[in-house]
Order: structure tokens, then sequence, then C-alpha cells
């Protein structure tokens, strides 16, 4: 670790299938966080097997980042997940991720978008060059010895997030995600998140069975920011458990930030590699429109007052949050 900079530098690991390989590759690397990575994408592939048509869902299915954080647990494993198969067509994803420790962590959770772009686009062309290569093996062979550089310090990102919620308001960040979501309405999609996580502190519970999925740009300079200022709300409800925290974040024209409080879990990635889930069951919550929002906002005058506010389309979303920490967190 840099004093200076506070950079750290990682190796990338790789696991699964691909096209040119007739079994599975692997790093040589820190096996067993390899092994789990096979224990996950092995679980979430069998959940898939009993729809007829997954083969199909699966072929559709984007490429995704990942990450698995918590807000009391300084190390974060992230990367990039490709749908693949073998030389024989035998599907299995192929894997690209790095493991490394984070400063102070509670705070890096609503940084992390930010803080991992760099390894998340490194991961990305690793995978998809070692997918396309008729031969992957000198490919993996310079992949063993690749290696990752990134600011693990979350206020080195503090001032670019501030700039971004400072220039943005509420009618623009509406703008910018109904170019890939028509039908998305910020205002909602703020007040359901506050309103589905408020309970959490007073529960002392660590984990949650469903999680959210969030609405993102597409444009790719603006999708990093809002997520991360997604996260940057949500973790205000995390800091008084060990939560581990599942990002999923598909690589498509509309682009999500699926957030997952179970850690790991072979449900939530099978929900982005074809399962077709049950609306009301599935893993995640989608916030897109929540028009429920509104009448349970009614409940509460500090709420009242958000959903208020979150009608000012001139409203700078640093002010969005400092009355969103008022109405839910009482800060």
């Amino acid at each position: 670790m840099s004093a200076v900079l506070n950079e750290a530098s990682a190796p990338l690991l790789f696991f699964g299938k691909l096209p040119s390989r007739g079994d599975f590759v692997r790093s040589a690397q820190q096996p067993a966080l390899v092994q789990s990575f096979d224990r996950w994408l092995s679980g979430a592939l069998e959940l898939l097997v009993p729809n007829a048509h997954w083969k199909g869902l699966y072929d559709g299915a984007a490429p995704l980042h990942f990450a698995v954080l918590g807000p009391q647990q300084r190390q974060v494993v992230a990367g990039h997940i490709r749908p693949s198969q073998d030389g024989s067509g035998r599907r299995f994803p192929f894997l690209v991720a790095s493991s490394f420790e984070a400063e102070a962590p509670g705070h890096f959770i609503g940084r992390a978008p930010l803080a991992l772009n760099r390894l998340w686009s490194q991961a990305e062309q690793l995978a998809r060059r070692a997918q396309g290569a008729a031969d992957a093996t000198t490919l993996l062979g310079e992949a063993a010895q690749q290696r990752v550089d990134l600011n693990l310090q979350p206020s080195a990102y503090d001032a670019a997030l501030t700039d971004f919620l400072d220039l943005q308001t509420i009618g623009s960040a509406q703008a910018l995600l109904a170019r890939a979501h028509p039908e998305v309405d910020l205002a909602r999609v703020v007040l359901g998140l506050g309103l589905l996580l408020q309970p959490v502190p007073a529960s002392g519970s660590a984990r949650l069975e469903r999680g959210l999925r969030l609405p993102l740009p597409a444009d790719p300079l603006y999708a990093p920011f809002m997520a991360s200022w997604w996260l940057d709300l949500v973790s205000g409800f995390l800091r008084r458990a060990n939560f581990e925290l599942l990002l999923l974040w598909p690589q498509d024209a509309a682009p999500w930030l699926a957030l997952g409080f179970a850690g790991g879990s072979a449900t939530a990635l099978a929900a982005h590699l074809g399962q077709v889930p049950e609306p009301d069951s599935g893993p995640f919550v989608d916030l897109l429109d929540p028009d429920w929002a509104d009448a349970l906002a009614e409940q509460d005058y500090a709420v009242r007052k958000l959903a208020s506010y979150l009608q000012q389309q001139g409203l700078s979303l640093r002010q969005a949050t400092q009355t969103f920490r008022e109405a839910f967190l009482g800060e």
C-alpha cells in the first residue's frame, strides 16, 4: 500500500469455461477464493436448469460486474462475469476478479462504484478477450501475471461525488435515467428506497432475503456516480449490523444496480443469468416507479416533507440526500 496515494496492487484471478478450451480454466493463485467462485457460479447454474428454456435465456443474459463487500468487513471481492461455454458447448460462466482490503469499509460502500471502476474495466477487457480468443492459452498465461492498481481510500472519491450531487438535480437525474428507463419516477424511487430500509437499523438483522434493483443511466460517464449515490443512501441504514452486500451490475442497454443483502447468493446471481423469478417473491424488489410509496409517505411528517421537496425539479441531489437522511435516519 502506498503511503502517499493509498493505492493497492492486487492480482487478477479467473475461473470458468471458454470456447477455446475443453474444460474449466482457473487461476493457480488463491485457490480457496477460486473454489468459492466455483461454488457460487455452479449454484446459480443449477437454479437455471429446471427451466426447459434455460439455455436460450442464459445465452441472452448480459455480462455483469459484481462486488461483495460489507460495512464492517475490510475484504472486498469484485470482478466481471460473462455467460460462456467450453469447446463442446457445455455452458458455464467465465469470471475475472480480484480481492483486496478496503480502507474505512462503511465509508467505502458509498464510493465503491467509483473506486472499482478501473478494476471492472480491466476485468471486463480480459474476460472479453479470453472468450473471443481462438486459443486463450497464451492470454491466460499473461493474465496469471496481471495485476490491477486501485486507490482504496474512499475519501479520495468524496470530492468527485460531491460535485456530481451538487451539479445534478432531481430533474436532470430523472432525465438521465429516463433515457434508459422511460417509465422511471426518481422521486418515488428515492422514497421507496427509504421506506423499505427504514426498519432495518432497529431490527438487529444482518441479512435480508430480498434485495433492491435500482435504475442506472446508460451513459457510462454518469452511471458510476449514480450507483455511488444509491449506495451512499443505502449505507446509512447498515451501520449497526454486519451485512454482507452483493452488487450486481448487468452491462446492458437499460442497466440496473442490483443490491443483495445476503452475501454471495446463488439465487441473486441466477436472476441475472437467465432465471425468471416470480415478480412478488424474486430475490429483488424493482424500484423503478414504486407508486405504493406515495400513500406510505403521507403517514409520516418528515417523509411527507421529503416527498414534497422531491417534486422540486431544481432540487440538487445533495439537498435531496440531506433531507432523505433527516426523514429516514434522523440525521
